[in-house]
């Protein structure tokens, strides 16, 4: 399964914010990466279970609270997660949507 959107994330960084992903079944995780990094840090909607493996462990519980403001966040932010393992995820839930959007 072809993870282009994702690899452009790889590849060409995201300035140190995160971009989202839409997954075919209509989730959507954000991604930052640095330009050639073979790690992201990942914010997952709660909808999404936590993967299981040793790369979903730094998981930061309060970031979300902290920079919601008065919209309610329901997801986890997860630093240096290896960029092989979110695009296992990311095939878990059937590859990239095929409209990505803005």
């Amino acid at each position: 399964m072809a993870t282009t959107h994702f690899d452009g994330f790889l590849t060409d960084g995201t300035n140190g914010v995160y971009y989202n992903a839409r997954l075919a079944d209509g989730q959507v995780i954000a991604v930052k990466a640095q330009p050639g990094t073979d790690t992201v840090d990942v914010y997952l909607p709660d909808a999404i279970p936590t993967p299981d493996g040793d790369a979903w462990e730094l998981e930061d519980s309060w970031e979300a609270h902290l920079t919601a403001g008065d919209d309610p966040v329901e997801g986890r932010y997860f630093y240096d997660v290896p960029a092989d393992d979110v695009r296992a995820l990311i095939e878990e839930h059937g590859g990239e949507h095929t409209n990505q959007g803005r």
